[in-house]
C-alpha cells in the first residue's frame, strides 16, 4: 500500500493495521519516504540481518585463517588435545578414539568423555 505523508498523518491508527497485514509505504513529495512494518515482520528482517552478518563474518574468518584452521586440525588429528592422556585412564576408550573432522568436534568429543566419568558412565 502507498499513502503520502499527509495521508499517513491522518490516517495513522488505520494504517497502523494495515501494516500488520503489509508494509504500508509513505511517499513524500512524490518520493519514498518511510515505510511502517508490523514489529513482527521488522523483528524477523532484524534476525535476518543479524544471521547474515554472523555468516559474513565467519566466512571472512574461515577464509582469512584458513590456513591456520588447516594445521590446528592437522596438530589436533594428529596428536589430540593437550592433556587428554591425563583423562586416558578412567574415560571409556571408545569415546577418546573416535574420529574426528575437526577441532571443534575433537573439543565436543572430550567434553562428552568427561561429562560420562563425572556422571559416572
Amino acid at each position: 500500500m502507498r499513502v503520502t505523508a499527509t495521508e499517513a498523518k491522518n490516517r495513522f491508527g488505520s494504517l497502523c493495521a494495515q501494516a500488520k497485514r503489509e508494509p504500508v509505504f509513505v511517499e513524500k513529495a512524490g518520493q519514498l519516504d518511510t515505510v511502517i512494518l508490523s514489529a513482527e515482520h521488522y523483528q524477523a528482517l532484524k534476525a535476518h540481518h543479524e544471521k547474515a552478518g554472523r555468516a559474513a563474518r565467519r566466512k571472512a574468518f574461515e577464509t582469512e585463517f584458513a590456513d591456520w584452521i588447516a594445521a590446528q586440525n592437522t596438530r589436533f588429528e594428529t596428536h589430540g588435545i593437550p592433556g587428554a592422556d591425563h583423562y586416558a585412564a578412567p574415560l571409556p576408550a571408545k569415546l577418546l578414539r573416535r574420529p574426528v573432522d575437526n577441532v571443534s568436534a575433537q573439543a565436543s568429543a572430550l567434553v562428552s568423555a568427561m561429562d560420562a566419568v563425572v556422571s559416572g558412565v
